[in-house]
Order: C-alpha cells, then structure tokens, then sequence
C-alpha cells in the first residue's frame, strides 16, 4: 500500500477539504458481487495477486486476459472519474535506491485502463467499493510492475499496487 494514504490523525475533520483516496487497491483473478446474501460485504474477491507468473506453458511476455481490480475511495464527498494505469518499475541508470517508470504503452505512452464510469464518494467518514475488469493486460518480461489509480486532474496517483511478475516456481 502507498504510504502516502492518511492516518486518522492526519485526516481533517471536514470533508470538504480532504481530496479523495483510496486506502485499498487490489488485483485479482475474479470478483462476485452478491449485495442479497451479504449486504454487509457484497465484494467477494478470489486469487488475489500478490505476483504474476509464466505457467501452463507460457512464456514472456504475458498477456492476461482479464484482471479484476477492487479498490475502496474515501474523502471529499463527489462524483469522480479514475483510471487505472500499469507500469514497470526499474532502478535508475545512476542509483538501486532510485526508480524510473517504464511505460507500456505501444508507443511510449502509460497503458491505461479508463474505468467505464464516475465513482461516487459519500464523504471521509465512508470507504465506498468497487471493482472493474481490465482486459489484455501485459507484463512484457520478467520484473516489478505497480499499478497506479488516478483521479483525473491530479498529478500523482491516489494509490498504488505492486506485483513482480516471475517465471513459474515449483514449490514442491
């Protein structure tokens, strides 16, 4: 999780002046939502990706077909649209303590995942749910990637999520 998400003793008492964030952000091969039988948690989340990996066969690099994102968002209350962009991570040509972004896209620009519709914050004292499915998502070779989530407007990402994607290791 990012570190820049705030604590309770960093939040202000009004709503008005808290920019939205998300204090969750997760990746994973599926979700069901059943808001009948558990209205109390509707989002069920199944295979949580903590890293990628090369098996059945396959090789790098990898395109998976489908990823599900959940991710929770509190703050100013207002409608707000997001985008969830994937990037590799690398340390920097002069520094292993600094890190540059590779961008995935076909021609150098970020690959990104506009989320088909507005989210809603209620206000700071609430995290609201949702999830989304991206599709053709790809993790060109072997590496650290992080998924970012942006609110439009913003210059740096609400949250962050990162996965190493690896070659497929027999624990057996």
């Amino acid at each position: 999780m990012s570190s820049d998400v705030p604590t309770d003793d960093e939040l202000p008492e009004s709503s008005d002046a808290l920019t939205p964030y998300c204090p969750h952000l997760l990746t994973c091969r599926t979700i069901w939502y059943d808001p009948i039988t558990h209205p109390d948690a509707p989002f069920g989340l199944g295979g949580v990706y903590s890293h990628m990996e090369a098996t059945d066969g396959r090789s790098f690099p990898l395109i998976f077909n489908r990823i599900f994102v959940y991710f929770q968002l509190s703050g100013q209350a207002g409608d707000y649209r997001l985008r969830l962009r994937l990037v590799k991570i690398e340390s920097a040509a002069y520094s292993e303590l600094e890190e540059v972004e590779v961008q995935l896209g076909d021609h150098g620009e970020p690959r990104e995942f506009p989320l088909p519709r507005l989210c809603t914050i209620s206000g700071h004292d609430f995290a609201e749910e949702y999830a989304f499915e991206m599709n053709q998502v790809p993790f060109p070779e072997i590496g650290l990637y992080e998924y970012q989530l942006w609110l439009d407007d913003n210059e740096e990402p609400i949250a962050r999520e990162r996965v190493i994607a690896r070659e497929w290791v027999n624990e057996e």
